[in-house]
């Protein structure tokens, strides 16, 4: 028997044996080898009693005396066997929630805040491991005069704006307690549009205007007088309802010398009016009316020189007969602006002047003045 075939058949049940022996040897004592898995993780951190406790802010050493925000993500460390590392490399939890007790500043965390150790694994090292804390307590706040925090936003210079807070009577706020002196809201009316019944109603959430919009979501709660069981979550306030009424904006527009017109109806014989006191037909009047319609008659009396406001004569007069009439600011008509009225000019007002008198002649031969 050639020495190849006595080495691998001699005693080869033996060998056989030894063999099996030794690959199970070796496979356990490949199994047992210490391995570890490094992984990031993140960790939200919660008081203890979250009722009436928050966690403002959270910050760790960064090194070289520099505090840095702490962002959730935790850097561990895991070590044990090759097996159970390579299972928790399938089946690691990536998120964490770790309650801090109440007064505590400067969180430790350590492997039982990640439910190690377990099945021969262990957290060698965490990275950051000592995490400071800014817990507060809830206080309330109460905001009773809503009508005070309404605040219109685009409204246009030519828009007057009234607005009644039709509810609720009365919001409270649950905030962290340094935010409480200094606590603000709003209740923003965006762009409210004139329209013909000038009255509408807005349903507007409140915003809180004193602090970040995140810690807003995350810590403020709401509660108003319509619903006074529960508090709800900043992020879905409940609204308050506005009743917004709007007008345009009125404006004055004075002129020294404006040309006045009468209407007279057709008459079979001549005839003629005299203004009294201002034999060239020219009187000084104020304008009032809405802020765009005043811009529009400026430009009207400063572009057309025939621009004239007409006086009727009174319905119950006979013109035919003739006769002394007299007329106030408030007869004379404005022609193409009919939302514009007229009034007594600053200088009629300084004199006590009071109504203004014509004269109408008829049966004249030759002049006509209409």
């Amino acid at each position: 028997m050639s020495f190849t075939r006595r080495l691998f058949f001699e005693n080869w049940r033996n060998k056989i044996v030894a063999l099996i022996f030794a690959v199970g040897i070796w496979f356990v004592a490949f199994q047992s080898e210490t391995s570890t898995l490094p992984a990031t993780v993140t960790v939200d951190l919660h008081p203890e009693f979250s009722s009436d406790t928050v966690i403002v802010g959270t910050y760790f050493d960064a090194g070289g005396g520099r505090r840095q925000p702490f962002n959730g993500r935790v850097s561990v460390t895991f070590s044990g066997p090759r097996k159970q590392i390579d299972l928790l490399r399938e089946r690691l939890r990536r998120q964490h929630s770790v309650f801090v007790p109440p007064g505590v500043e400067r969180y430790e965390l350590d492997e039982g805040d990640f439910g190690f150790p377990r099945d021969g694994v262990s957290i060698a090292k965490i990275e950051p491991a000592v995490i400071d804390v800014d817990q507060e307590k809830l206080v309330e706040v109460a905001v009773d005069n809503l009508r005070d925090r309404v605040q219109v936003v685009g409204a246009g210079s030519d828009v007057e704006v009234a607005t009644e807070v039709v509810r609720p009577d009365w919001l409270r706020f649950r905030v962290p307690e340094s935010y409480a002196k200094n606590f603000a809201i709003r209740i923003p009316i965006e762009r409210p549009v004139l329209t013909r019944e000038n009255a509408t109603e807005e349903n507007v959430a409140p915003q809180v205007t004193s602090m970040d919009p995140d810690l807003v979501a995350r810590f403020v709660r709401v509660q108003s007088s319509e619903s006074t069981e529960s508090w709800v979550s900043a992020k879905d306030p409940p609204k308050v309802t506005v009743r917004v009424t709007l007008r345009e904006r009125l404006a004055e527009l004075e002129n020294d010398a404006v040309r006045i017109q009468f209407r007279v109806p057709l008459l079979p014989h001549p005839y003629r009016i005299l203004l009294h006191d201002e034999p060239d037909g020219v009187i000084p009047l104020k304008f009032v009316g809405p802020s765009s319609e005043i811009r529009r008659l400026e430009a009207a009396m400063r572009d057309n020189p025939d621009f004239a406001v007409v006086v009727p004569l009174p319905r119950h007069v006979d013109p035919s007969a003739g006769g002394v009439f007299t007329f106030g600011e408030d007869a004379i008509e404005v022609p193409d602006f009919p939302r514009v009225k007229v009034e007594q000019h600053r200088s009629r007002v300084a004199e006590l002047k009071g109504a203004w008198s014509y004269e109408v002649k008829v049966n004249l031969a030759s002049e006509v003045d209409r």
